[in-house]
């Protein structure tokens, strides 16, 4: 039951609130119809507890994800989804990673370009001031 990427990609974006107002709605939408997506969101919501680094003893984080699960599987949308998983497969889901969005990638790369274009620029700029001081030395 590993799910459609792009599901999944929905599923995390729901759960971490990267939707606009439109999406979000037809998420909560789909949450009510479809058991598939409903799974997608309540394996991301288990699996973001990796991103906990409040620092907190072990026990007192388990417990406290515990308590966001309990939540999150008393919600409406989620009737039949919370009661699927074993303890092994609650496990997995936990150590898993999930798959970074298509977008991460656009914007690692612009990221990348304005660093390489402004490097270049610090550069040119030093070789002017470079030329510039040489031909003020000159007789």
């Amino acid at each position: 039951m590993a799910g459609d990427p792009d599901q999944m990609t929905r599923a995390g974006n729901y759960v971490l609130g990267l939707m606009d107002r439109r999406e979000r709605e037809r998420a909560e939408h789909d949450l009510e119809i479809d058991p598939a997506f409903r799974d997608a969101v309540f394996r991301v919501a288990e699996r973001m507890h990796i991103f906990d680094t409040g620092g907190a003893s072990t026990a007192a984080g388990a417990d406290d994800w515990a308590a966001i699960a309990a939540r999150i599987a008393e919600l409406p949308q989620m009737r039949g989804a919370a009661g699927e998983f074993d303890a092994a497969e609650a496990e997995v889901g936990r150590a898993a990673i999930i798959a970074p969005s298509p977008l991460a990638g656009r914007n690692e790369r612009a990221r990348e370009l304005r660093v390489f274009v402004i490097g270049m620029a610090v550069g040119v700029a030093l070789s002017a001031a470079g030329a510039a001081g040489y031909l003020l030395l000159l007789p």
